[in-house]
């Protein structure tokens, strides 16, 4: 099975876990996924550069700026500066998660190859990330493999009620 190396730019936990959790159903049964996150704007820029990562995603308000002496540019700016760096080095897909539609096209500029406004459809990114990763799209109606114990408490609720 395919090994798929994640890079995820976020410091906010909860979002941080969505946002893996959607990745790993996007890639489903046909690759495992492993995942590196960073919190801060440098490790970011440092790991994206020197890692092989097959995606990155990065939330430009949720990444940390690093402590400089000079100053920093503040989450956005620092995120922005970090694109640009990997892909001035990197051909790797960056997928930018943003709320702020006004400043997509900074992202864009800097080298992210798609932006996605939040709140999210987390369908569409799913699919996003298949397509990014050329994976094939799940069979309509395919059954999963293996259960959450909630998926299997509402199919035998709905199996007794059709009784």
């Amino acid at each position: 099975m395919k090994t798929i190396k994640l890079l995820l730019g976020n410091s906010e936990v909860r979002f941080g876990n969505l946002i893996e959790t959607l990745v790993r159903k996007g890639c489903a049964d046909q690759a495992i996924l492993e995942c590196t996150r960073v919190a801060e704007s440098g490790d970011l820029a440092q790991k994206g550069c020197e890692g092989a990562f097959d995606l990155i995603i990065a939330v430009p308000e949720k990444v940390r700026p690093d402590r400089r002496p000079q100053g920093t540019l503040g989450p956005f700016g620092e995120t922005v500066r970090a694109i640009s760096a990997i892909k001035a080095q990197r051909t790797t897909p960056v997928i930018a998660l943003l709320s702020k539609e006004q400043e997509q096209a900074a992202l864009i500029e800097a080298g992210a190859d798609y932006v996605v406004g939040v709140p999210f459809n987390c369908e569409e990114l799913k699919a996003l990330v298949r397509q990014v990763l050329a994976l094939t799209q799940p069979a309509a109606g395919a059954v999963p493999t293996r259960w959450s114990f909630a998926e299997a408490l509402i199919r035998g609720f709905h199996r007794l009620t059709q009784s």
